[in-house]
């Protein structure tokens, strides 16, 4: 299922997949905007609606915890 989240974020900013293992904030590499389109995507392709506890800086500065954040809803 990770497929369809490398798609999503490939789509958004390749950079993001491409930069596993830093701090996409700190580099700068995903942008505010990104960050929406990263939510609008995932609750597209999978039906849901994020919560807005989940909507954290945390839960998007890296690969990993962006990936935890999708199987999170995956999930549900």
């Amino acid at each position: 299922m990770t497929e369809i989240l490398d798609k999503i974020l490939m789509d958004i900013n390749p950079e993001i997949v491409e930069n596993r293992k830093i701090n996409l904030i700190e580099e700068g590499v995903i942008t505010s905007l990104d960050l929406i389109s990263i939510v609008s995507e995932i609750e597209e392709e999978l039906k849901v609606e994020i919560d807005f506890e989940d909507i954290v800086t945390d839960n998007f500065t890296s690969y990993d915890a962006i990936k935890k954040l999708f199987l999170k809803y995956l999930s549900t």
